[in-house]
């Protein structure tokens, strides 16, 4: 049951703006040959993601017309690009195992590619 929400929290991440710490606890129970232990990072991390899988984020299509910012942010928990206009907007994305041995501007560059992708 632990996969399916965390596969469900995982494809609505980047529209509703959950951080990579918060889901990082839980992700770590869905890993093999790891022990099932709630901890009180899961404890806090369930609620707070249920909660916002629960409301109702407004989701809307970027008019290019009109100028717009993008602050592009990396670290080695994840990666986050907000998009700035009237309403603001974010998008967020864990970082692999791997690319947590890249470089700090290799993680900044993979955040660009990240942000021409969306």
């Amino acid at each position: 049951e632990i996969r399916s929400f965390v596969g469900l929290a995982d494809y609505y991440r980047r529209f509703i703006g959950v951080s990579p710490k918060i889901m990082m606890s839980l992700t770590q129970l869905t890993k093999k040959d790891q022990p099932f232990v709630w901890t009180n990072a899961c404890e806090i991390s369930f609620p707070n993601l249920k909660r916002k899988l629960t409301t109702s984020p407004i989701l809307v299509l970027l008019d290019l017309i009109e100028p717009f910012d993008v602050f592009c942010d990396a670290s080695y928990q994840g990666l986050c690009v907000d998009v700035v206009k009237e309403n603001g907007g974010i998008c967020l994305k864990v970082v692999k195992v791997h690319k947590r041995n890249y470089l700090t501007h290799d993680l900044k560059l993979a955040t660009v590619v990240f942000t021409l992708r969306i």
